[in-house]
């Protein structure tokens, strides 16, 4: 857990110190005078003054800051009464509204920036994962898949023309787009057909889904079989033929016929095909821990795709930009009726995710652990550019409107006005943070 929120701190820190070092390098270029550039929060532990700019790391090793020259210039306005906020040499605020729209874009751009250069290291290395195919299991008649028409058994092939080569192709697309029609072309026996279709949301997480399953062939995978299996005689590569004399077609269609199946049912007879023939399983106990009932499924290894240094440049471009648009897109789950506190991750959960996806991936081997970070970076720095660039007063995007709403007002903004702009942006801020702490609260008591 300790190494988790370390690590974690370390990721989110390094983002967050990327993002004001964007802001720092900006209004260098455009003559703004940084006073302090701190890596960390709170209590300066070490300082150093180079070429005006005091170079800090301070005790909260969360983030940092860019404090430039100006900072104080708008309290000072309201507290004499100004017309106009102060514009002294080298300030903020004397800079144009360009410049200052420049230098706030630059946070998030950096972080953008970041990110394609995380999904480009993250392909030029290469990757596999574990997943299923293509074909679906519809799990009800009152669902969106089959109110579409879709059937079990049949493949998706592509998704708004974006191939699906594996189910975790359509998960990724399905989840991404509650709400929207999407056009589905899928095969069934050999004949392509299209058909539409809409994914409802869900109420806790705000992703989307349309009643599919994988279509798993009932085939026990080489590792991971719990003792209860193992007690009962099954062994890896088995495939599991019939439950109680009703076949079994799909790893789906088992795992229902078991959940029905209760005490009263004992013995339970299993078909078996082994390499080495047919046999029956019979069942005459079930276990106290439903977690050992689950079997592990073959999956099947997929790939990332292989290209030059202008394909993986391509590559990575994509990602960020998909990423970027299903940030997007999930804004819409903070007005839709979701469960805020589980939707919105605060601070505490981000930061043991990091560490989580790290310490994991590692144990699997230097490779899998760089790629999984990276990527995983790569994703926060998306939102974080994202977030930030929200037109809400107290983040960069705010602060843009601020500097546009000032160039096309026929005279100065007043202090007051903007104070109370701001005063509003920090109001709305601290309500997101409300419910992202209670969500870290929630996360804690819950282990």
């Amino acid at each position: 857990m300790l190494l988790n929120i370390l690590l974690g701190l370390i990721g989110l820190g390094f983002l967050v110190v990327i993002h004001e070092w964007g802001h720092f390098i900006a209004a260098r270029l455009c003559g703004v005078q940084v006073e302090a550039f701190s890596v960390g929060w709170g209590p300066v532990l070490y300082q150093r003054e180079y070429r005006g700019t005091a170079y800090r790391i301070s005790a909260i090793p969360l983030g940092g800051y860019c404090k430039m020259k100006g900072a104080e210039s708008l309290q000072q306005a309201i507290d004499q009464k100004a017309a106009s906020v102060p514009q002294e040499t080298g300030s903020f605020y004397a800079a144009s509204w360009w410049q200052r729209i420049l230098i706030l874009a630059a946070g998030p751009a950096v972080n953008v920036l970041a990110a394609i250069l995380f999904f480009f290291v993250v392909y030029a290395v290469g990757y596999s994962y574990e997943t299923f195919p293509n074909r679906v299991v519809v799990a009800d008649t009152d669902t969106p898949a089959a109110a579409a028409g879709l059937e079990t058994g049949d493949y998706i092939l592509k998704i708004q023309d974006k191939a699906a080569a594996t189910f975790d192709d359509i998960r990724r697309e399905i989840g991404g787009n509650a709400g929207r029609q999407l056009r589905i072309e899928y095969q069934r026996n050999g004949s392509r057909a299209t058909t539409t279709v809409a994914p409802e949301m869900v109420p806790e997480s705000g992703m989307g889904r349309i009643g599919i399953f994988p279509f798993i062939e009932p085939v026990i995978s080489d590792s991971g079989l719990s003792d209860y299996w193992h007690s009962t005689g099954l062994q890896p590569g088995d495939r599991l033929q019939a439950l109680n004399s009703i076949e079994i077609e799909h790893a789906v269609a088992f795992e229902q016929g078991l959940r029905q199946l209760t005490a009263d049912d004992l013995p339970i007879s299993l078909q078996v095909e082994r390499r080495t023939g047919n046999l029956e399983v019979i069942i005459s106990t079930l276990p106290d821990d439903p977690q050992q009932l689950v079997l592990p499924w073959q999956t099947i290894t997929a790939e990332s795709p292989r290209a030059g240094p202008i394909g993986l440049a391509g590559l990575a471009i994509g990602e960020t930009w998909d990423t970027l648009v299903l940030a997007g897109r999930s804004l819409r789950i903070l007005f839709s009726g979701v469960e805020v506190t589980q939707a919105v991750s605060g601070p505490v959960q981000i930061t043991h995710m990091v560490g989580e996806v790290a310490t994991a991936s590692f144990a699997s081997g230097m490779q899998t652990g760089i790629v999984a970070v990276l990527q995983f970076l790569g994703l926060i720095s998306i939102i974080l550019a994202f977030m930030n660039l929200l037109p809400i007063p107290a983040l960069d995007g705010g602060q843009i409107v601020l500097a546009i709403a000032g160039r096309i007002s026929p005279k100065p903004l007043s202090p007051r006005f903007i104070a109370r702009y701001q005063n509003i942006g920090a109001l709305m801020v601290l309500l997101l943070i409300a419910f992202a702490v209670t969500s870290d609260i929630l996360f804690l008591f819950q282990g």
